[in-house]
């Protein structure tokens, strides 16, 4: 077994403070190592989402922050920013590997670690199934079937995963001479974390199909609406994203030593995060690009030009509806997923 020289420190702290085999010392050396690559890929995972919220902060401030809090509002808020609370606890936890930290207090920040994903990744899905309801017209039965779908995976992901951090053995200082949060044993480790993984999947892989069924009818009624080819787009480009991340998940648990399959947790996370801000501000640029449009009478890149220009307007509800306000489309001139920035009705602001 090859060790750095940290590690061998660690390793001949543990042989004189342990009647553990050499064996079972070797394989926690290696659960300290994994931890390493795991903080490094949870720094990465947080680069991604500093630096994307540094690329659109400018459309944040304009498109989101003028507008009174509500349903939309908070969702966007809680997909953009819980992920860096994520992370940042990811990071505590990794990082107490030479601090003293007994197992009691691992057990409490793995399951948050654990806990803050599900919750965080759930919260992308609802955002996914309110823009596909709403492009069916606030249909009952579409929001039903999607939440009794996004009800079941909760309780599949959430059960697993308190399973799992139940299971856990942690290989506390007293027992090792190794302080720090490191894992001795878990049950089924490999299977609980791959369940996870193609669950989730299986429900934004449905939930894509669902929009695109509905995008691509809208498309042939409306052909020029930007809104419906900018839903359109953004759905095919998540799903690519999620589906490739998601894979390499499956694969990574399933062939790398049992101490590394974590290691792209939270990269997953930053991904959905991302994506899924990135639609909301797209779908509200687009729409308030269109209320230019009706306000001016104008078209084409001339709208373009007056949306850029028009940095403190009052932006209108978001419309699902092109410049043209093509009467074929039979999904209404507002948002109807509870107004999602929070506007007024136009009638209301004239």
């Amino acid at each position: 077994m090859h060790l750095s020289g940290g590690q061998t420190r660690i390793y001949e702290r543990a042989v004189s403070n342990s009647f553990l085999p050499q064996e079972l010392l070797a394989a926690l050396i290696e659960e300290v190592d994994a931890g390493d690559l795991v903080f490094k890929f949870y720094l990465s995972s947080l680069s991604i989402l500093i630096w994307d919220w540094l690329l659109t902060l400018n459309l944040e401030i304009r498109l989101v922050w003028p507008n009174k809090l509500s349903l939309g509002k908070v969702l966007f808020f809680l997909t953009r920013y819980l992920p860096f609370v994520d992370i940042l606890v990811g990071l505590v936890f990794t990082h107490t590997a030479d601090a003293g930290t007994d197992s009691r207090e691992c057990k409490i920040f793995y399951g948050w670690v654990i806990w803050l994903e599900v919750i965080g990744i759930n919260l992308v899905q609802v955002v996914l199934i309110l823009r596909t309801w709403a492009l069916y017209g606030r249909n009952k039965w579409v929001l039903a079937g999607l939440l009794v779908l996004l009800l079941a995976t909760v309780v599949f992901c959430g059960t697993t995963d308190q399973i799992l951090v139940n299971s856990i053995v942690w290989a506390g200082p007293t027992f090792t001479g190794i302080s720090g949060c490191v894992v001795r044993s878990a049950d089924n480790l490999r299977g609980r974390l791959a369940g996870n993984y193609i669950s989730v999947l299986a429900l934004e892989t449905i939930i894509l199909l669902v929009l695109m069924f509905r995008a691509a009818k809208l498309k042939k009624v409306s052909p020029g609406s930007p809104l419906i080819t900018i839903i359109y787009q953004d759905g095919l480009i998540f799903y690519f994203f999620v589906f490739v991340i998601s894979i390499v998940n499956v694969v990574t648990v399933f062939t790398v030593p049992q101490a590394y399959c974590a290691v792209l947790i939270l990269f997953q996370r930053a991904i959905h995060s991302v994506a899924a801000s990135r639609i909301l501000l797209n779908i509200r640029q687009v729409a308030s690009k269109s209320h230019v449009c009706m306000k001016s009478n104008c078209s084409g890149p001339q709208c373009m030009a007056g949306m850029e220009s028009s940095q403190a307007m009052t932006l209108p509800p978001l419309q699902f509806a092109s410049c043209s306000q093509d009467s074929t489309l039979k999904i209404g001139t507002v948002d109807e997923v509870s107004e999602w920035f929070g506007d007024e009705h136009m009638e209301k602001e004239q």
